[in-house]
């Protein structure tokens, strides 16, 4: 079985070799808000 990681990774680690996506730091305040947001079902 493949995991859906390993399925992109291989896209990821290209766009980040050609400059077109960038590695930022972890920001749990800024994700938590952002999960505070999504609805409640």
């Amino acid at each position: 079985m493949i995991r859906r990681w390993d399925q992109g990774r291989a896209v990821i680690d290209r766009l980040l070799a050609e400059n077109r996506l960038q590695r930022v730091p972890a920001n749990a305040e800024l994700a938590h808000s952002y999960l505070d947001q999504l609805p409640v079902y």
